[in-house]
């Protein structure tokens, strides 16, 4: 396995590449803060996302938290009261639109990954909090272990989910079960998620690195180009008409059955033996 890293401990977001298996991982990296997000954090973060989508070697990307959380959201040192300067702190000597303006680095950060040719893996364990539980959502997929929470809690601090929440959780879970997390800000657990839609899977903390594992490679195993539109197709459908969707699958169709990596396909089953797809 071709694995290697090329960040430093101490920074904010870990990268790995395994290339051999085409899999990309960006860990958040502030484990005695439950990942929080600091303004240093949102610039790695957003940084290597550009690299991973931008990597033609890379066809699935995993998010994931260091320690014992994914992410506790905005770190609160960076909000009211606390001793630090961040994106999302107002001074009184600025505009409100100034303060708006800077939610941009935050907006592109989610548009990335949920706008993204290639599919994302959401690996929760432990807490996922606000901007964390929606970076999570913003994911195609999402997993955890049994010990995983959730809380959308902007509400519990006086805010608004300014990370895309609102329009991110009711389209996962509904529009009831959705209002019902953002007017409590209450507390949901793996068990609840996983039966409303929110996850795929939960597994135990003991199998979960083998578990998220086995399904990343499953999906690092298929051809590039029908996953890359897969994922394209599959976000636009959610916001088009029936019809307009059939003529998009057409096309998307055509150009896999036109392609080198379809052919190698078919030879492949026929000659039972693994294909091996080159992107082309």
């Amino acid at each position: 396995m071709n694995t290697k890293g090329n960040t430093k401990e101490n920074e904010d977001v870990l990268v790995n590449l395994d290339i051999d298996n085409h899999i990309g991982t960006l860990q958040l990296n502030r484990p005695t803060k439950l990942n929080a997000l600091r303004y240093k954090t949102l610039n790695c973060l957003e940084e290597n996302l550009k690299l991973l989508i931008n990597d033609d070697r890379i066809k699935l990307i995993i998010i994931s938290g260091a320690g014992e959380s994914f992410c506790s959201g905005v770190d609160v040192e960076e909000l009211a009261g606390g001793k630090n300067w961040g994106p999302h702190k107002w001074s009184e000597n600025e505009s409100i639109d100034e303060l708006r303006r800077r939610f941009s680095q935050s907006h592109r950060i989610i548009s990335m990954i949920y706008r993204s040719e290639k599919p994302f893996i959401a690996a929760i364990d432990g807490i996922a909090v606000g901007a964390g539980l929606d970076i999570a959502c913003a994911c195609d997929i999402r997993v955890s272990t049994e010990n995983a929470r959730f809380r959308s809690s902007y509400i519990n601090v006086g805010l608004f989910p300014g990370y895309g929440g609102i329009w991110l959780y009711q389209r996962l879970i509904g529009y009831a079960k959705a209002s019902e997390l953002v007017f409590t800000g209450r507390w949901m657990d793996s068990s609840e998620a996983l039966d409303l839609g929110l996850l795929n899977h939960v597994y135990n903390k003991d199998v979960f690195l083998d578990k998220l594992n086995e399904l990343s490679l499953d999906i690092s195993l298929s051809a590039p180009i029908p996953l890359r539109l897969s994922k394209m197709l599959m976000r636009d459908s959610a916001n088009i008409d029936f019809e307009s969707s059939l003529r998009m699958a057409a096309t998307a169709e055509a150009i896999t059955l036109a392609s080198e990596d379809h052919k190698e396909a078919m030879e492949s089953f026929r000659l039972k033996r693994q294909p091996r797809f080159k992107g082309k």
